[in-house]
């Protein structure tokens, strides 16, 4: 795929061969920095390095020196937003990291350096392919740049990073040997060369400089990926604005025909769910609520899924259907059967989670049905307002972005703690201890304040699982404040759990009345 410079205009102009300018030696100071800052705190000598809020304010160190070395970025009133946005999950990796977190800093960051040197914003589908491509394709920013200095040197008959190299190498390796000859013959620069040997050697633990090294060139050429962000010819010819090409209908007829027969067969099944789950009116014979409500929403989702793809193809902004006053009342009608089938099947997911637990997959159904209620909306807000389907995905992008990053600062594993915990007694519940156990399998240390308040009811009510959770507790809070000793591996949050936890309770003899029988 052709690759040019990064520039703000359309016309692509080559890299040109004049001498490295002022800012350009600032960008090389603002990667080493940062390049080496992000080996002092990351890598440690540690292959997998647990990190803390140390990696949001590498984050925002990150964001600052582009600021200040990038003026598109700057300038660029598109690209203020996209800043917006990446300082807010870089305030989330401060309160606490998380994977989701950073990737939305880093779509943030590369929309704030790509949207000045690709124009407008245009097409959130056509970005889902550019951003991926610029990830894999930004080491070679750092390679096509050292042949451009190269040649620069060259040209000016300075010594080129060949003979640089080449020179490197001779001495590294005849000063090597000439240490190993000198340090039998001098005791002092046998220990010395011993320790040198020692600080460089390849350790499993990865603690030598060679491995520091090793981390500081690959962080300085993904860095350097940032400050001279590349541009592919290919995507910025693409047209953003050109929505899709859906397929024509014949005519009228076929259409009222068919949503009419959708009509009739989602109302069926929304009189069900209204008389049934809605209402809470007695089943028939031989049919449980749990069954009733437990079966079939994979099978729901991909309908109201079906019912919205449906309505993009019969009624595409611009098609004579979208004129017909009776084939809108009908689409209008549909659609909202489907956001209550929808609504329905929500319902069916909280009517699970009353029954047995909450879990991650239970959480993130939710936040799924959620959105497809929102696409379904913003798709009847396209047909009233004649909006075409670049506006749609864009606005169904905006929203998904929005979502994920409330995710950032909600505490799931506390949420998920405090509720199947608080719930543990509720009779409509299947085996609590269920519940308990799988509070203790998280993992994290999000559960502290819901084990904190959890030993505490069960210390009040004599509960004779007090200390089974106890020992939750207490193996969590021992967990989290050796987290927060190490400051690389310090967060926000983490601070503020321990300081509203407070000190664990003194050990006690137990109960005998409390001591669960074997």
């Amino acid at each position: 795929m052709p690759i040019a410079s990064a520039s703000p205009d359309q016309s692509l102009p080559a890299r040109n061969h004049s001498p490295p300018r002022l800012s350009f030696v600032l960008k090389v100071l603002a990667v080493t920095v940062l390049a080496v800052l992000a080996d002092f705190t990351l890598s440690a000598g540690q292959v997998l390095p647990q990190v803390g809020s140390i990696i949001g304010f590498l984050a925002f160190a990150w964001l600052g020196a582009l600021l200040a070395c990038d003026t598109l970025m700057r300038r660029n009133r598109t690209s203020r937003f996209a800043v917006i946005g990446a300082s807010l999950a870089g305030f989330a990796l401060i309160v606490e990291p998380s994977l989701l977190a950073g990737l939305l800093f880093l779509v943030g960051l590369a929309l704030a350096l790509l949207l000045p040197r690709y124009g407008e914003f245009g097409n959130a589908l056509v970005w889902l392919l550019r951003l991926p491509l610029h990830g894999v394709l930004s080491p070679m920013a750092a390679l096509l740049d050292a042949g451009r200095l190269a040649r620069i040197m060259r040209r000016r008959g300075a010594i080129t990073l060949g003979g640089i190299g080449g020179g490197l190498l001779v001495a590294s390796l005849g000063s090597v040997l000439f240490l190993l000859l000198f340090s039998d013959a001098n005791p002092l620069i046998g220990l010395g060369f011993s320790a040198l040997w020692e600080g460089l050697a390849l350790r499993s633990e990865g603690s030598g400089l060679i491995w520091h090294g090793v981390f500081v060139l690959a962080s300085m050429v993904a860095l350097w990926a940032s400050f001279r962000p590349l541009r592919l010819r290919a995507l910025a010819r693409a047209s953003v604005r050109t929505p899709a090409v859906l397929p024509a209908w014949p005519g009228v007829t076929p259409v009222v025909m068919a949503l009419a027969a959708f009509n009739l067969v989602f109302a069926l099944q929304n009189i069900s769910d209204i008389t049934f789950l809605w209402s809470g009116a007695r089943l028939p014979e031989g049919v449980t609520f749990s069954q009733y409500a437990h079966r079939g929403t994979q099978a729901l989702v991909l309908a109201a899924l079906l019912a919205a793809g449906f309505v993009l193809v019969c009624l595409r902004t611009g098609s004579p259907l979208a004129g017909k006053a009776g084939v809108r009342l009908l689409v209008y009608l549909w659609i909202g059967q489907t956001m209550l089938l929808v609504a329905s099947t929500m319902l069916r997911v909280i009517a699970y989670i009353e029954a047995y637990s909450l879990t991650y997959l239970r959480i993130t159904a939710l936040i799924f049905l959620f959105l497809v209620m929102t696409g379904l909306a913003l798709i009847s807000w396209r047909i009233a307002r004649q909006r075409d389907g670049v506006w749609l995905v864009n606005a169904n992008a905006l929203c998904l972005a929005i979502v994920l990053g409330v995710c950032c600062f909600i505490n799931f594993e506390g949420v998920i703690a405090r509720w199947n915990l608080e719930r543990q007694e509720a009779p409509q519940t299947f085996e609590w201890r269920r519940d308990t156990s799988y509070v203790g399998s998280l993992g994290g240390t999000g559960t502290l304040l819901a084990l904190r308040d959890a030993s505490v009811v069960a210390e009040a009510t004599q509960n004779r699982d007090l200390v089974q959770l106890r020992g939750l507790r207490q193996a969590v809070q021992a967990r989290l404040e050796a987290q927060q000793v190490d400051w690389r591996r310090w967060t926000l949050a983490g601070a503020w759990r321990l300081q509203q936890a407070g000190l664990l309770p003194e050990e006690t003899l137990p109960n005998p009345a409390l001591t669960p029988s074997p």
